[in-house]
């Protein structure tokens, strides 16, 4: 057990006095560590001076004035695979490790090989025979660890062994912390079996499956797994649903999920994650961010122009109906400020994503707001203030690009008004809805 996980669970609240979160805690002893980092870790420059250091000791045989402090950070080195020459050096650690009876040698080549853990790697084999030699006589927590789940000193497939045992529990991160790992998504071996842990974990086709693997990734106390194992579970939570759409109620659920966690693919300071997710998670998350965004622009449309409420229901019902069809896949809204001050205000209200997830609309037009949608290799323009109905196809010169900060209407509006690619919102939706559809085929 780590002494953050230590820390934390001796933390029980107190009757009568408060206490700090158990992710307050962590926070604080992750401040500490790296305030007053291990002495096994320096600095490049620091472990090559140390290298020539104890190699010409090795050579000549002199170790006066030569500390633990200065080998320590070698035998983790070794371990973890960040040196592998020379050999003289290389058979001296080696030799101290399996020989030492300083705990603190221990602990640094144990401490390198979770660290440095690669599966079936020559570092990682080299470690793991030393540390088999010494396992009854490593101090806490890793004689724990060893105890616990004496698979992670398997240098091949120790990282899936240890997955699947966690893969039976209900809450796997309890179940690795129980096995002795206190920080289980630090680098090497633990990130090995998170990897392992979500390529292996079944298709999370139901809302407790997805749950379970959420609670995984990121739990709700704070914390939780970064970079591409972040990723990793994002696409696994999706993977379901590439081809088939799920209930309203998981879709609710891990939409909710991905915009806290991931954050807004259309948003140019929340996409910087989904550069390294699958184009087909992406698209999914778009597809079901466009439904939300013709809502959320037929509702805030609806408010401020309220003179004729039956055709914004013929619109909304239209454009909604292209959506379930799967026609429509994308949709980004840009207001004009009235527009937005409703927006705003109906975010504050209901905090619905939608209503924040919007560009300006700046031009000339400054009662009118468009929805710039997506179907197919076809951009459409629907807008307010009788604004005509646009249909750009893939080599139109000029087309809007969807999810720009601001638009101007005069950029986008096609003259004259009998363009073949416009139409004015005239006869009802059986003339201009079927103009859509033929446009489209």
């Amino acid at each position: 057990m780590s002494l953050a996980s230590a820390i934390v669970s001796l933390s029980a609240p107190v009757p009568g006095r408060t206490t700090l979160s158990a992710a307050r805690l962590e926070e604080e002893c992750r401040s500490i560590r790296d305030k007053y980092p291990a002495p096994t870790l320096v600095t490049d420059s620091a472990l090559s001076a140390l290298v020539e250091l104890c190699l010409s000791r090795v050579t000549s045989g002199n170790w006066r004035g030569v500390t633990e402090a200065n080998v320590l950070p070698l035998v983790h080195a070794l371990c973890r695979g960040s040196i592998s020459e020379p050999t003289k050096l290389v058979e001296f650690l080696s030799r101290e490790v399996s020989l030492t009876r300083r705990t603190s040698f221990l602990a640094a080549a144990m401490e390198g090989y979770l660290e440095g853990w690669c599966g079936g790697s020559t570092h990682t084999r080299r470690a793991a025979i030393l540390l088999q030699e010494r396992q009854r006589d490593l101090p806490e927590p890793y004689s724990d660890c060893v105890s616990q789940a004496p698979e992670c000193l398997d240098p091949e497939s120790g990282a899936r062994s240890i997955a699947a045992r966690i893969l039976e529990s209900d809450e796997p991160l309890e179940a690795m912390s129980d096995l002795g790992f206190g920080e289980p998504f630090s680098p090497g071996f633990a990130t090995e079996v998170g990897n392992s842990f979500v390529q292996d974990y079944p298709s999370p086709e139901s809302l407790a499956l997805a749950q379970r693997l959420a609670r995984w990734a990121r739990p709700e106390d704070g914390g939780g797994i970064g970079g591409e194992g972040l990723i990793g579970a994002l696409d696994k939570l999706l993977s379901p649903w590439h081809q088939r759409v799920p209930t309203e109620e998981i879709q609710a659920w891990l939409l909710d999920w991905v915009l806290k966690h991931i954050g807004d693919p259309r948003k140019p300071g929340e996409s910087g994650r989904w550069l390294t997710a699958s184009e087909t998670s992406k698209r999914t998350v778009l597809t079901w961010l466009a439904g939300q965004s013709i809502e959320a622009f037929m509702n805030v449309i609806s408010a401020v122009e309220i003179e004729r409420p039956d055709m914004w229901s013929e619109r909304r019902n239209f454009w909604m109906s292209l959506y379930k069809e799967g026609v429509i896949t994308e949709a980004w809204v840009a207001l004009h400020p009235a527009a937005q001050r409703e927006a705003k205000r109906r975010f504050d209200e209901t905090k619905e994503p939608a209503f924040e997830a919007f560009a300006q609309q700046l031009g000339g037009r400054k009662d009118t707001s468009l929805l710039i949608m997506r179907a197919g290799d076809h951009i459409l323009v629907e807008g307010s203030k009788n604004y005509r109905i646009h249909v750009f196809d893939r080599d139109f010169p000029g087309r809007p690009e969807l999810y720009r900060d601001s638009y101007r209407d005069q950029d986008i509006t096609l003259s004259p008004s009998n363009h073949p690619a416009t139409k004015y919102h005239r006869g009802g939706i059986n003339n201009w809805g079927s103009w859509v559809r033929r446009q489209l085929r």
